[in-house]
């Protein structure tokens, strides 16, 4: 019932969440101003990705149990391991599908906000600008609130599914 191989697919899920974060430390002073927007995508795509494989490998674990522990005529059910990976499969190709129409459609672009001057600390006569480069496009607010609805409503499924974890009142260890 552990599920090895979906174990694995949490382990390079999160290791892929990991390495999304090395990608938000990068900027121009790193790369050059031509690779950013090819960052931006990269961050993205590698952050979707790992979170469909960790959240979708548990969220299919936690389905296989739910479905043996509701069966109210005791049968045993089997629910295989290659039926939890079509579900991760399905997951990830949703994920496939929205990053790739926003990346067609609306695709990122770098954009820099000047932060307020100030005065060198050691330096009176220097002027330093902060500036913050980070990634755009133009229509980012809806392909976020697509993602942040489809993910968030995959935690809502999970969690009004089994608020309170897996018991099974028909069976108690005394």
């Amino acid at each position: 019932m552990s599920s090895p191989h979906l174990n694995n697919l949490i382990i390079i899920g999160c290791m892929l969440t990991y390495m999304s974060v090395i990608f938000l430390g990068l900027d121009t002073t790193l790369s050059s101003v031509a690779a950013f927007p090819y960052i931006c995508t990269a961050r993205a795509w590698i952050l979707m990705a790992g979170f469909s494989l960790a959240f979708g490998a548990m969220f299919s674990k936690t389905w296989r149990v739910h479905s043996i522990f509701t069966d109210l005529k005791l049968n045993k059910k089997v629910i295989k391991d290659y039926q939890l990976f079509m579900v991760v499969g399905i997951l990830l190709a949703i994920d496939i599908a929205i990053i790739t129409t926003w990346q067609v459609a609306d695709p990122f672009y770098r954009d820099t906000k000047q932060l307020e001057p100030r005065h060198h600390e050691s330096m009176d006569d220097v002027l330093v600008i902060p500036e913050n480069e980070y990634c755009q496009s133009e229509h980012m607010t809806i392909f976020v609130s697509i993602i942040y609805a489809y993910k968030g409503l995959l935690l809502l499924v999970e969690l009004k599914r089994n608020p309170q974890g897996v018991v099974d009142k028909r069976v108690r260890a005394t």
